[in-house]
């Protein structure tokens, strides 16, 4: 089952995510460019799949 992360996206297009968090970011005013993603989106699995080494503290993407 997908679970809902927190995310960072590189611009407001939200098509690229930079960052992931453990912890919610609310502040939008300060960071406008934060959301969530399930674990079964394809920016999820692209932003995974390019941080091998931190791939063992994030969730698997789920799906295919």
């Amino acid at each position: 089952m997908a679970s809902a992360e927190n995310v960072a996206f590189l611009d407001s297009t939200e098509t690229v995510i930079v960052a992931w968090s453990l912890a919610p970011i609310v502040d939008k005013t300060t960071y406008p460019n934060i959301g969530t993603v399930l674990t079964d989106d394809a920016r999820y699995k692209s932003f995974y799949d390019s941080f091998p080494a931190m791939q063992a503290a994030m969730p698997a993407p789920s799906g295919s």
